[in-house]
């Protein structure tokens, strides 16, 4: 069953929904206004990525929202976590080790779905894509 579930466009819908912890810490940290902000982006994020999967159809418009919701979120997580989160040394290495995955899942998953849109290295590597970024977004909402 976790086969089959991860080698179609609904298993994508399962780690998406990982993103809801971060979104839980981010709404919680009031305090912190961009880290609420950065929780707003990502439940638009959610939103737009669970509209697609549920029926994944290359150049439709919720194609396109998700794309654009999904490119702007990353910049702004990068932004925000590169220049302005002040974290430990190492833990700012693996920032950028992890986002060197995140570049390498999105080439390698652009590539397989060129050849064969949502077969299955498309959306094994587009699934790595997504967890990925769950872990990056991880670094948005970790204490100074």
């Amino acid at each position: 069953m976790w086969n089959r579930l991860q080698t179609t466009s609904k298993g994508l819908l399962l780690p998406t929904l990982l993103h809801l912890h971060n979104i839980h810490v981010g709404i919680n940290k009031h305090r912190i206004l961009v880290e609420s902000g950065m929780a707003g982006i990502l439940c638009w994020v959610v939103f737009t990525s669970h509209i697609f999967w549920a029926n994944p159809k290359k150049g439709t418009i919720a194609h396109k929202m998700d794309v654009v919701s999904v490119k702007t979120t990353i910049l702004a997580f990068l932004v925000y976590i590169a220049g302005f989160k002040r974290l430990p040394i190492q833990s700012f290495i693996l920032f950028w080790v992890a986002f060197g995955c995140l570049i390498f899942f999105g080439y390698a998953s652009d590539l397989c779905s060129r050849n064969d849109w949502c077969g299955e290295a498309h959306i094994f590597y587009h699934s790595g894509l997504h967890f990925v970024g769950i872990m990056l977004s991880f670094y948005a909402f970790a204490p100074e």
